[in-house]
């Protein structure tokens, strides 16, 4: 995948917005609870965490994304194929072939049956994943002329917007999709192109409000755009930190009215969501003991809880043994309360492998999150999977019977998987 960066052969700016704000934010205070629980931590993984690897992309995984069912794991790779994953038997169940270059981003449909992705190719393609014999992919969307690196579909499945490094956003109409005859061509196109970033667009989020569709858009300069799809004008915009630095991740709670922004160099921001006006709330401070900067990736398990991932940055490797390189590789997962801003855990993951890039998800009803990543030598691309009994952060307050006692309970219940 091509480094997000302002395309040579870009179109310049030629819709104007309001000013953007440059705010600071202060995080609020951890509740005394909160540490209480931290605490925990070492003796909770044994009981809540459980994972596994799946095998078969051949290049990076570069973006995973549960179905709103919970039942479909997708992953996209620089490959050039979108798998669906049968996790039951940790193999895939279906390989997508079409695009020309590297899968960058990945979006379900609310059907949890057809898949939106971007690529390298500088196309958006739909995909039906229970198409049968017949031809999956339904339609290839054309005009960006840079890498499309981020890909959203709207709650009514009648849009797609995608966000490019040539600096665009392109809002896409969805023709009528017939389960049977597959897709007609009427409605295929562009409706509208957003001139006003002036970099790369990393993330993207097209949803609806009472007060209309929206979208969120964010570039690789930390500016965020809130759009009125109706009117095609931009109603808020703000500039995450500065210096600025790259948001490459948005994640909604499902309630619309909050937003975590992932940003390169250990930053996450909540940022507050109205119909027409979105503002920075605070800054999520990560409690990571080693070194290392939070992958630009997170996810929202409900309105409430954050999940997000951290890394190490990949050092110098050479010269040192394999144990000196072991120790040198660091991976962990954060639980944050989104309303308070207080981390609720942040526990360790072992891993024998080098993480060399990943995206997050979180799964419904398995509680399952999947973690993407490089592993083993070579261009090998898996993906790293993670088991979470979700109620092991959500009840993450002292309590009679604490959490060592709690999830021998779950546990002798059958409710924990080992």
């Amino acid at each position: 995948m091509e480094t997000p960066a302002e395309h040579e052969g870009a179109v310049p700016p030629e819709e104007t917005t309001e000013p953007i704000e440059d705010e600071s934010v202060v995080p609020p205070e951890q509740p005394e609870a909160v540490e209480e629980h931290i605490d925990y931590k070492h003796r909770m993984e044994r009981r809540f965490f459980n994972d596994f690897a799946l095998e078969g992309h051949t290049d990076i995984v570069t973006c995973v994304q549960f179905s709103p069912d919970g039942k479909k794991l997708a992953s996209g790779s620089a490959d050039k194929t979108i798998v669906i994953w049968d996790l039951t038997h940790r193999e895939p169940s279906l390989v997508l072939n079409g695009h020309e270059n590297g899968v960058n981003a990945i979006a379900w449909a609310p059907n949890s049956r057809h898949l939106a992705s971007a690529s390298d190719d500088c196309t958006v393609r739909l995909w039906d994943t229970e198409s049968g014999h017949r031809e999956p992919c339904i339609f290839t969307y054309t005009g960006h002329f840079a890498p499309v690196i981020s890909v959203g579909v709207s709650d009514d499945h009648t849009h797609i917007i995608s966000g490019s490094s040539d600096q665009t956003v392109r809002l896409w109409s969805v023709g009528f999709i017939d389960p049977i005859q597959g897709a007609t061509s009427k409605g295929w196109k562009c409706v509208h192109t957003f001139r006003a970033h002036t970099s790369a667009v990393s993330a993207v989020l097209i949803f609806n409000t009472s007060g209309g569709p929206r979208a969120v858009t964010a570039d690789c300069t930390g500016v965020l755009r809130l759009w009125d799809l109706h009117t095609k004008t931009c109603l808020s915009s703000i500039l995450y930190h500065s210096p600025a630095s790259p948001v490459i991740s948005l994640s909604m709670a499902p309630s619309r009215r909050a937003i975590v922004a992932g940003c390169l160099g250990s930053k996450l921001a909540v940022i507050r969501l109205s119909d027409d006006y979105m503002k920075t709330a605070y800054d999520l401070q990560c409690e990571h003991e080693a070194e290392g900067r939070f992958t630009p990736s997170t996810c929202m398990a409900d309105d409430k809880y954050c999940i997000a991932v951290s890394a190490s940055e990949l050092p110098d490797l050479s010269g040192l043994t394999e144990e000196q390189k072991k120790e040198k590789k660091d991976l962990a997962l954060f639980f944050y309360n989104v309303e308070t801003g207080a981390t609720i855990e942040s526990v360790p993951i072992a891993s024998q492998h080098t993480i060399l890039g990943l995206d997050t998800c979180v799964g419904k009803g398995d509680d399952m999150i999947a973690v993407t990543g490089s592993m083993g030598k070579g261009t090998k691309g898996n993906i790293f999977v993670v088991f979470i009994l979700r109620r092991a952060f959500q009840t993450g307050q002292a309590e009679p019977r604490g959490p060592i006692e709690e999830a021998q309970k779950l546990e002798d219940d059958g409710d924990v998987e080992m």
